[in-house]
């Protein structure tokens, strides 16, 4: 299956079927599948003018398959959130695509490093994406969850850039 990547930013009229189809997205995935309440699933950063969407879909039909939300996190971090993907369209390239979209327009927009808060079951996904465990698995909306970074670029992984940490756990913003 082939893909695209769509990005665009969260009050941008101009891409309200998109943002439809985002928020269905994770309506069927964290609320129906997982038990997610809606007050905790849509939230303030949605309509931030600094909150950028990727959505993802099916490259031949059109069809929205996957999504996920990337926010200003801390000195030049960015933060991955509200990852997911339909669940006829895992196990086959979707996150990793997602994921890959998200993280080159990271690099296009100055962020250097990349955070995340992973679900228990994902993590070895995330792994294989270059990510590492920090700090302690905690519990986020009654689900395991275990933060996560990433270094976008290769003075950060040399620790050539110094940058002061993200924030830790799931208290931080």
């Amino acid at each position: 299956m082939k893909f695209r990547v769509r990005l665009f930013s969260a009050p941008d009229d101009r891409h309200s079927a998109e943002r439809a189809a985002v928020l269905f997205i994770r309506r069927r995935v964290f609320i129906e599948e997982q038990g997610v309440p809606e007050a905790l699933e849509i939230d303030v950063h949605d309509d931030e003018p600094s909150t950028v969407y990727a959505l993802l879909t099916e490259a031949a039909t059109g069809r929205p398959l996957g999504c996920l939300r990337l926010r200003p996190y801390g000195d030049r971090t960015v933060k991955v959130e509200r990852v997911a993907v339909l669940k006829e369209a895992r196990q086959n390239g979707a996150g990793r695509a997602l994921m890959n979209a998200a993280e080159a327009w990271a690099r296009e927009n100055g962020h250097v490093r990349a955070y995340l808060h992973a679900q228990g079951p994902v993590v070895g996904f995330y792994e294989t994406l270059g990510y590492r465990p920090v700090g302690a698995p905690f519990v986020e909306a009654g689900i395991p969850h275990q933060a996560m970074e990433k270094a976008l670029v290769e003075a950060v992984r040399d620790r050539r850039l110094d940058l002061p940490d993200p924030p830790r756990g799931p208290k931080a913003p």
